[in-house]
């Protein structure tokens, strides 16, 4: 799954509420101006210059792309420190903000380098310094 200018990574249906409560808001993305991405107090499965991470993209306003219109997609990123690459490995779309209709993805999508000033660039950039 790929999306223009948006990087959108892993997923585990999680109930809404209050899983979230203790992340910390990473960056808002100002080309766009409807992101806020989250990132998780604590990393899981990293090992090496590889760092496995979940994050949270909030919308302002619905995405119409597949697979259905969505406002919130929660995933989980594998990161590649040594090559500043990113992929998703997993990813669940929420038609509101993290309630209504999901459609989850568990398939890997390709690498991609991490560009300077994206979303991509601010997760490797916390990814690796972790």
């Amino acid at each position: 799954m790929k999306f223009p200018g948006v990087l959108v990574l892993v997923a585990v249906l999680i109930p809404s509420g209050a899983w979230c409560a203790d992340w910390t808001v990473l960056t808002a993305d100002a080309n766009l101006s409807s992101i806020v991405s989250y990132m998780p107090p604590v990393l899981r499965g990293s090992t090496g210059n590889m760092r496995r991470i979940w994050i949270r993209l909030d919308f302002k306003t619905p995405q119409n792309l597949p697979p259905l219109p969505y406002q919130s997609v929660v995933s989980f990123l594998e990161v590649d420190c040594a090559q500043k690459r990113v992929r998703e490995l997993q990813s669940t779309f929420y038609a509101d903000h993290m309630t209504g209709d999901s459609k989850s993805s568990s398939e890997p999508n390709d690498w991609r380098f991490s560009t300077p000033g994206t979303v991509e660039a601010a997760i490797t950039d916390f990814a690796c310094a972790q």
